[in-house]
Parts: structure tokens; sequence; C-alpha cells
């Protein structure tokens, strides 16, 4: 639990990047990208490095709302679950927006460009690791749909039995010969 609350920004013991307040200053990596690549005035590049900044403050809000909450003990602690699920999506949102913006430097950059410009490509091979580290995102959605908001658990043939007697979908063999 605690390495996901770490990974959606909710632990005390990290960098305190939203417990502080830190992350609510804008992440400037998608504004100096779209300025080294000429694009600082261009009003599509300007929505995408908004969004960029958006989908930060709303993770570092949420990241913050949840540990007041589970501190109060006014939400249970698996709702830690929804800030690691939310802050992994926006990892890999905020990478595809990193290569909207470079465009092909982002696959090929020049030799010499910034560092905005040439980590761009690596962030963005690298995106669904943070969906991963502390439980991929369809566990997070397991824990959130059953131990936050009470749903059934998903149905499973070898729950209440040993394993060598779980069903397995091998057909019966069949006989070696022509007709078989």
């Amino acid at each position: 639990m605690h390495e996901r609350y770490a990974v959606g920004g909710g632990s005390p013991y990290t960098s305190g990047r939203t417990v502080s307040g830190e992350s609510l200053q804008p992440d400037r990596n998608l504004v100096r990208l779209a300025q080294q690549t000429g694009q600082a005035g261009d009003g599509r590049m300007r929505q995408l490095v908004a969004e960029g900044h958006i989908l930060q403050l709303v993770s570092a809000h949420l990241a913050t709302r949840i540990t007041e909450g589970i501190s109060s003990g006014e939400i249970l602690p698996e709702a830690g679950s929804l800030t690691k699920l939310f802050y992994a999506t926006m990892f890999a949102q905020r990478a595809e927006l990193g290569v909207e913006i470079a465009g092909s430097d982002a696959v090929a950059w020049p030799v010499g460009s910034a560092h905005e410009v040439a980590q761009v490509g690596g962030t963005y091979l690298s995106r669904q690791t943070m969906s991963l580290g502390g439980g991929s995102n369809e566990i997070q959605r397991n824990i959130i749909a059953e131990r936050v908001l009470g749903m059934p658990r998903e149905w499973a043939g070898d729950r209440d039995g040993p394993f060598r007697e779980v069903r397995t979908n091998a057909s019966p063999s069949r006989p070696h010969g022509r007709d078989g």
C-alpha cells in the first residue's frame, strides 16, 4: 500500500511533491519543450502545454485530498489506489503530449539538442512503467471497486478448491488414428 501512495504522490516519506504542495507549481518541462522547438506561440501547442499542466494540478490536488482523508479517517486507506491509478494514467498522457509537441525530434533528436527534446523519446518509451509499479492499473481498479466502492469480487474458479482441481480448457485426448 505504501508503494501505491509513493507512486501516486501521497506518501509523506517521498519527495513531498504533493503533500507539501510543491507539485502545485507548474512543471516547466512542456513549456521549455514548446520554446525549444520554436512552437511556444502556436495556439495548438499552448493547448497541449495547458493540458499537461491541468493533469498535473488534478493529480496534486487528488493526492492531497486522498492523503488528508486517509489521515483523518474519513477515507479508507485503500483509496490510495485512486492516486496511483490517476498518476500512472497522467504520466502516460504527459509523455504522449511531449511527443506531440516535440514531433519528429522526439524520435531522432539533433546532436546537441536541448535536454528536454532529447529526453522526450525515452520518456515516451517508458511511459507504461508507472502503470506497473505498485500494482498494475488493472489491480488498482479491482482494489477501488472491491475495497473502496464495496462491489463484489470478481468470480474465480480456483478460489474455493485446490489448484489441481481447477478446470482447464484442454481438450480430452483423442485417439491417434486416421479417423480420430
